[in-house]
């Protein structure tokens, strides 16, 4: 033990790891440099929480009020003065103290982390509660020492209920219908069963299928068409200050003859069928004259193609003869103007310019 002494840092990791094995074993405390932190609940002292796999199990505050029966007590004590504690969490929330007749904790109360200087102070006491039946966990840290506790919600009292019903059936068929029952914070509540009332179908007792808060109930539905209903309610108590509960569910049910439901698609696919037809022949035919008139302008393109083609030839060959004679013309004119020039000169008269 001496050779171990005198190396600090071996002997203080010897120190920490047999104090995590004895709380493993004992109540959740854990002696660290500078503390002792104890988990007690409602003034019993716990023995788990160090675990995931043995968190403590304690009630959500269902009724909406944070006191000693559902929030952990954490209570630190042999701390040295200006020790800075830190508090994590997940799934749960931390408050400094509990509901009392001077000032009401709710469940929306609380952070989801804290530091705190004690200052001259040599202890610390806070609480934690969850609202989940999930696993949850708080952290403590004190001067580089982290330790890390698990919770694990007890769900409350039945409130809400939910469930899906079809809104058609068929005659003399059979449907199952899954119903599910969760606490107000929408944790699963196990074996409770809802009553179920039905109008013109019958409906099995309902049977719990697991500890997921799922029941099942199985519809039959009638012989002949016509409509039916069914009922389902919990009994649950609205709380103050949170969401009013879900009580019951009513749904109206079409029952069909699926003969007739088969009769009447094939005779609507049938109709279908006739209406495409009779549009397909419209646009046929119209597609039909359209080409029609399409050949049609094309022969009468054609034709004014040809005739002013002919125009065009005609009016060139017109054209070459016209210039022709223009320019017999023009070398007529051009003689004439000659002469008399030269007979103008003669006489002294004007000259004729070009």
């Amino acid at each position: 033990m001496a050779n171990i002494k005198s190396r600090p840092s071996l002997y203080r990791s010897l120190v920490i790891a047999i104090t995590l094995v004895l709380g493993a074993f004992s109540t959740p405390s854990v002696a660290i440099a500078s503390g002792t932190t104890t988990l007690s609940l409602n003034g019993v002292s716990l023995t788990t929480g160090l675990l995931a796999s043995a968190p403590v199990l304690v009630p959500v505050p269902s009724d909406n009020v944070v006191d000693a029966a559902d929030a952990v007590k954490v209570s630190i004590s042999g701390l040295t003065s200006n020790t800075s504690v830190s508090i994590t969490t997940n799934n749960s929330s931390v408050v400094p103290a509990l509901s009392s007749s001077i000032s009401t904790v709710k469940s929306n109360d609380g952070v989801t982390s804290s530091s705190t200087n004690i200052g001259t102070g040599t202890s610390l006491e806070f609480y934690v509660f969850t609202k989940t039946s999930a696993l949850s966990s708080f952290t403590v840290s004190i001067l580089g020492n982290t330790t890390t506790y698990y919770l694990k919600g007890i769900s409350g009292p039945a409130y809400d209920l939910v469930a899906t019903i079809p809104s058609t059936g068929y005659i003399a068929s059979f449907r199952k219908v899954s119903m599910k029952v969760t606490d107000v914070f929408g944790n699963a509540v196990s074996n409770i069963t809802p009553a179920i009332s039905v109008v013109n179908l019958s409906a099995s007792s309902p049977i719990v299928t697991n500890s997921e808060g799922l029941t099942e109930t199985t519809l039959t539905y009638p012989s002949v068409i016509g409509q039916s209903a069914i009922g389902i309610s919990i009994t649950a108590t609205d709380v103050v200050g949170l969401p009013v509960a879900k009580k019951s569910i009513t749904t109206f049910i079409d029952v069909k003859d699926p003969v007739s439901e088969l009769t009447a698609e094939k005779s609507a696919r049938a109709q279908e069928k006739i209406d495409s037809e009779k549009k397909l022949s419209e646009v046929q035919n119209a597609l039909n004259t359209s080409l029609g008139l399409k050949t049609t302008s094309e022969n009468a393109l054609s034709a004014l193609q040809s005739t002013f083609n002919q125009y065009k030839s005609d009016s060139e060959r017109k054209l070459v003869i016209v210039q022709s004679q223009l320019s017999k013309l023009n070398k007529t004119l051009n003689t004439t103007i000659a002469k008399y020039n030269t007979l103008a000169k003669k006489y002294k008269q004007p000259i004729i310019k070009r």
